[in-house]
C-alpha cells in the first residue's frame, strides 16, 4: 500500500500498488439494487415465530453481520416479504437509529425502516465499507420531522466514487481483517463482562466465600441501611454552560459507567464550591434519568479537577464500607432492578430521592473480606479496561483507513 500526493480528487490518499486511474462516480442505485423492506401482517400469527430472519433496526448493534433477530418468520411470512440475499447491506433510513449499517449473514427480509443495497457487479464487502465511509453524510440527507427519514429516491441518487472490481476486492479483503479483529475484541469484552457479572452475583449472594489469612471463615455479613454507612449529597445547583468556569458533572458524565471528563458542563461562579469537589472514592449515582438508566454509577479512581453537579447524587463511604465495595454492591443486577422498582416514574424520566436511597439495605461483610472481593472484581475490571483500549486502537485504525482509502 502506498500513500502519495494525488493531483485529482477522484483518487484516494492510500492505494494498493498496481492500481492506477481515477475512481468512477456512481449513484447507489447503480452500485446495486436498493430494496426497501416491509412488514408481514402482524395480526396473522402464521407469519411469525419461524426459522427465517426478520431484521429491524433494533437488531443492528455492534456486530457487522446479522446472524439472529428478535423477531423471526415462518416460510409463509418469509415469502410475504422482500427477500435480501446473503451479503447484502442494510442501512437504517427511518427513525432514531438512522444511518446504522449491517450486513446480512444469510438470506433474510427487513422491515420498512431499512433500505438494503444488493450489490450487482460490485464486491459486497467493499460496498459495506463504502456505506460506512459515507454513512454520516447520507444521514444528513434525512428530512427534519418528528420521525427522521431518508427518502428512497434520495438514497438511490446519492453519489459515491468506486474503483473497478479487482481493486474493490483488494480493499475489501484488507478491511475485512480489521473488522474481524474488532468483532473478536468485542466478543472478548462481552465474555469478560459476563464473567464479571457472574462473579459479582455469586459473591453478593454469598455463594462464593473467602477465608481469612489463617484459613478461617470471616465473620457473618451484617445487614446495613445505606444512610448508616454512606453520606449522600446533592450536587451544585447552579446554571451550567458549555465552556467557561469549573468543570461539573452532568448525567452524560457517567453514561458509560465511568467518569468521562470530556462529557461535563461548566459553572462560572465566584462562590467557594470546594465542598462539591470530586475526590478519590466518590461514587456518582444517577438518580434522575430514564428508568433503564436509573441507578447507573461510576467511581472516581483518583482526585479530579471536577465538581459535583445537578441530577447526580454523590455517595461517600464512611468507615465501615470501602468505596470500591460500595460501587460493586450497587451494580449487581438485584440492586439495579430494585432501583427501577422503587423509583418515581414520570412521562419522560424517573427519579429516586435521597431519603428513599438512604433506606436501601445491603449485606455488608468485614473490611478484610470486602478487600478480597474488591481485588477479585477489580482484576477483571482492569482486564476489561485493557481490552477496551485495544478495541479503541483497532477502531481508530479502521477510521484512519476509511478516511484515506475512500473518497
Amino acid at each position: 500500500m502506498q500513500k502519495k500526493k494525488q493531483n485529482n480528487k477522484n483518487v484516494p490518499n492510500l492505494r494498493f500498488k498496481g492500481f492506477e486511474g481515477e475512481w468512477e462516480r456512481k449513484k447507489l442505485g447503480e452500485i446495486g439494487e436498493v430494496i426497501t423492506g416491509s412488514t408481514p401482517p402482524t395480526n396473522d400469527e402464521s407469519f411469525y415465530d419461524g426459522e427465517y430472519l426478520f431484521v429491524s433496526p433494533a437488531d443492528i448493534q455492534s456486530d457487522r453481520f446479522i446472524y439472529r433477530t428478535k423477531t423471526t418468520l415462518t416460510e409463509k411470512g418469509f415469502k410475504k416479504g422482500r427477500k435480501i440475499r446473503k451479503g447484502s447491506l442494510l442501512f437504517v433510513c427511518i427513525g432514531s437509529t438512522i444511518g446504522k449499517i449491517a450486513q446480512a449473514a444469510i438470506d433474510c427480509i427487513t422491515n420498512q425502516q431499512i433500505n438494503s443495497v444488493v450489490p450487482i457487479g460490485n464486491n459486497d464487502d467493499f460496498v459495506f465499507s463504502l456505506l460506512e465511509f459515507h454513512s454520516a453524510k447520507i444521514k444528513m440527507l434525512s428530512t427534519e420531522q418528528a420521525v427522521p427519514i431518508i427518502n428512497k429516491t434520495t438514497f438511490l441518487n446519492y453519489e459515491v466514487l468506486a474503483p473497478l472490481l479487482e481493486e474493490q476486492e483488494k480493499i475489501a479483503s484488507f478491511l475485512f481483517i480489521i473488522d474481524e479483529r474488532i468483532q473478536t475484541q468485542n466478543k472478548i469484552i462481552a465474555q469478560l463482562q459476563t464473567l464479571m457479572q457472574g462473579f459479582s452475583e455469586q459473591l453478593f449472594k454469598q455463594q462464593i466465600l473467602f477465608k481469612d489469612e489463617n484459613g478461617n471463615d470471616f465473620p457473618a455479613w451484617k445487614e446495613k441501611v445505606l444512610r448508616e454507612i454512606i453520606k449522600i449529597s446533592s450536587g451544585l445547583s447552579q446554571d451550567q454552560n458549555n465552556s467557561n468556569g469549573y468543570k461539573v458533572t452532568r448525567i452524560e458524565t457517567i453514561s458509560n459507567g465511568i467518569i468521562n471528563i470530556d462529557k461535563v458542563g461548566f459553572v462560572d461562579t465566584d462562590l467557594d464550591i470546594s465542598e462539591y469537589k470530586i475526590t478519590k472514592g466518590d461514587v456518582l449515582f444517577s438518580n434522575i434519568n430514564s428508568v433503564s438508566h436509573i441507578g447507573k454509577t461510576a467511581i472516581a479512581k483518583d482526585d479530579l479537577e471536577l465538581y459535583h453537579g445537578m441530577n447526580l447524587l454523590r455517595l461517600r463511604s464512611l468507615r465501615s464500607i470501602s468505596p470500591l465495595f460500595l460501587f460493586y454492591a450497587l451494580n449487581t443486577s438485584k440492586q439495579r432492578n430494585h432501583f427501577r422498582s422503587i423509583c418515581n416514574q414520570a412521562v419522560n424520566q424517573a427519579s429516586i430521592n435521597q431519603t428513599e436511597l438512604g433506606k436501601i439495605k445491603i449485606m455488608l461483610p468485614s473490611i478484610p473480606e470486602q478487600q478480597k472481593i474488591n481485588r477479585l472484581l477489580s482484576s477483571i475490571d482492569k482486564k476489561i479496561e485493557t481490552e477496551k483500549k485495544i478495541l479503541q486502537q483497532y477502531e481508530n485504525q479502521k477510521r484512519y483507513l476509511l478516511q484515506n482509502m475512500f473518497i
